[in-house]
């Protein structure tokens, strides 16, 4: 299996901004026993400067000193210089680089004061994933970053500081709330969504490059839900909206949603709404139903 690289260091620049797409491809429908040799056989590599790694777009694994991270468009990874990293890509994936010599770093008083830990290490977690109203804004950083390398304007080392200055503020103020809890997870819940009707534990673990016991648990501890209950939740909800805006028989339904067994549909459907599927259907059920919540998704 091929494994792909980030670019390497240009010693003559102190910031180094690099786009990688050589990942480009569909990469989503390797078999589950290719992705378990790859994460069984990385090769890793590490290097004598700091980077920073933003998705441009797509989705992919990136295994740092042995975890490994879902990552999607909007992500940045903090990688130190004695990581271990390498990345595996799932769909596309574009990777936006910047690479920092150590002694910017050190000379740089936001970095040297808050940034860095006294070992020389990003205090910042590996992932970050901002939120909504600060994404355009960091985007519009890290792009402003590429087109002042690419240009290489007058002074254009000293904007790139500037820059990276301010994706370090931006970094720190998220610091507590950029990765929500199932941040991590979200690749995950993407490809249950897409893939509702059908999906099952070994699926998902192999699309994350996950073992389905280590998946398993990773998932319950994230989103405090089991898998399948998770899944069964998603599948009533799907089945709720189809009662409310078709006509087509519950039976029907049941199959479309994933469930083979009639028995097995119409208890989860009562336990999670309290009802049948046939009294969700009545006239009155219908209008209240309209102006509730669907079953919780935690």
């Amino acid at each position: 299996m091929k494994t792909f690289y980030l670019c390497s260091y240009d010693s003559e620049n102190k910031i180094v901004v690099k786009r990688d797409d050589t990942h480009s491809f569909d990469n989503s429908h390797t078999s589950a026993e290719q992705l378990e040799t790859f994460t069984n056989n990385q090769i890793k590599h590490k290097h004598d400067f700091y980077e920073i790694s933003y998705v441009v777009s797509g989705s992919g694994i990136q295994v740092v000193n042995d975890v490994r991270y879902s990552v999607q468009k909007g992500d940045f990874m903090f990688l130190n210089i004695t990581d271990n990293h390498a990345y595996y890509p799932l769909k596309n994936l574009i990777i936006l680089s910047i690479l920092i010599d150590p002694d910017v770093l050190r000379t740089n008083a936001i970095a040297s004061e808050k940034i860095l830990d006294s070992n020389g290490c990003f205090r910042l977690p590996p992932l970050i994933r901002f939120s909504s109203e600060d994404f355009l804004t960091v985007e519009n950083i890290i792009l402003t970053m590429e087109r002042e390398y690419n240009t290489r304007n007058l002074y254009y080392q000293d904007n790139l500081l500037h820059q990276l200055s301010l994706l370090f503020i931006y970094s720190m103020r998220a610091e507590n709330t950029a990765v929500p809890i199932k941040g991590i997870l979200n690749p995950a819940l993407e490809y249950i969504a897409e893939h509702i009707n059908t999906v099952t534990l070994s699926d998902a673990a192999a699309y994350c490059c996950y073992n389905p016991s280590y998946f398993s648990k990773i998932f319950h501890e994230k989103m405090g839900i089991t898998f399948i209950d998770y899944v069964n939740r998603q599948r009533i909800n799907k089945a709720i909206q189809l009662i409310l805006t078709t006509n087509y028989s519950v039976e029907s339904i049941c199959y479309l949603v994933g469930y083979k067994e009639k028995k097995n549909f119409y208890a989860l459907f009562k336990k999670y709404t309290g009802l049948t599927p046939s009294m969700f259907r009545k006239p009155a059920i219908v209008k209240e139903a309209k102006t509730t919540e669907k079953v919780g998704n935690h």
